[in-house]
């Protein structure tokens, strides 16, 4: 029986219901343009698609690299890299292979902390580093997911959700909770409204 209509925020009160805006467009992608230009001293770069596919197994690798992955950019040196608990181990296996398929590169080696309970997974490619820094932020507090990500078709986004769940996200099945662990707000807002388009109510 509520009616929506419009009210200034002096008029609120207790026992109201705001009505929260759920973005619906989709706007399918095929493939997006690598755009992260080789320098002109860089003469040691790996080469690299020129187009990258947009399918599910690149969104579940962008949540991979918004939850758990890092950059390191310099002139003709860079880096891409991934951190994780040794423990997840078909996480691991599925970032070198989507890795692998997608930019046709491998890791330098799987670098293992001093109690062997964490591993690093660095790549070395300036121009992917670079790539991944302007799409997606760098550091904790700037990662974002980019526009075009917002409107993909939902099950290229459930894919996004489930590379972000498996790094910084858990599941505890008895209280029939789903968490997620960001210090960055934009990131934050971003992942409600991609819950929310899943029918997904997150507080």
């Amino acid at each position: 029986k509520f009616i929506p209509d419009w009210y200034s925020a002096e008029e609120l009160r207790k026992g109201d219901v705001i009505l929260y805006p759920v973005p619906k467009g989709v706007k399918r992608l095929k493939s997006i343009e690598f755009d992260a230009d080789k320098l002109k001293y860089d003469f040691k770069s790996k080469a690299l698609p020129r187009q990258i596919e947009v399918n599910n197994g690149f969104c579940r690798m962008v949540g991979y690299y918004l939850s758990e992955g890092y950059v390191i950019t310099d002139k003709c040196k860079g880096t891409i890299g991934f951190v994780f608990n040794s423990k997840e181990k078909s996480y691991i296996e599925d970032v070198l292979k989507l890795m692998q398929k997608i930019f046709g590169i491998k890791p330098a080696g799987l670098i293992y902390n001093r109690r062997a309970t964490g591993v690093n997974i660095p790549f070395y490619s300036a121009r992917l580093a670079r790539f991944f820094q302007k799409h997606f932020g760098n550091g904790a507090a700037n990662k974002h997911v980019p526009h075009w990500m917002m409107e993909l078709p939902l099950e290229q986004q459930r894919a996004l959700l489930s590379g972000l769940w498996r790094g910084d996200g858990y599941i505890d099945l008895k209280r029939q909770r789903a968490k997620y662990v960001t210090i960055s707000k934009q990131l934050a807002y971003q992942l409600r409204l991609l819950l929310l388009r899943q029918k997904i109510i997150s507080n």
